[in-house]
């Protein structure tokens, strides 16, 4: 039976690559899942980053910076007004 790879880490594993590296590799994907998240969603509004920013009254700059940072450079203001302008609600709960 051919065996299945699921993840990243298993793709990893199966070529050979260092654990440290394979570990990594994950974290450094997991940190930009928000900014990704964030990209999918302005895309699936039809918006480039240039009418995105308009919208939120800040600068292109602003928008490429926030869809390029890493989780921990995430202001949640910033996220929040994001997603506000696209029209979703957002809620914080601590």
């Amino acid at each position: 039976m051919e065996q299945r790879i699921s993840t990243i880490s298993d793709l990893m594993n199966e070529m050979g690559v260092e654990k440290e590296t394979a570990k990594q590799v994950t974290e450094n994907i997991k940190n930009y899942s928000i900014s990704q998240n964030l990209t999918i969603l302005r895309a699936k509004a039809n918006l480039s980053q240039s009418e995105m920013a308009k919208k939120m009254k800040t600068s292109q700059s602003f928008i490429s910076k926030l869809e390029s940072a890493s989780n921990d450079q995430i202001k949640v203001d910033d996220m929040c007004s994001f997603l506000t302008t696209l029209g979703y609600e957002t809620t914080i709960t601590i």
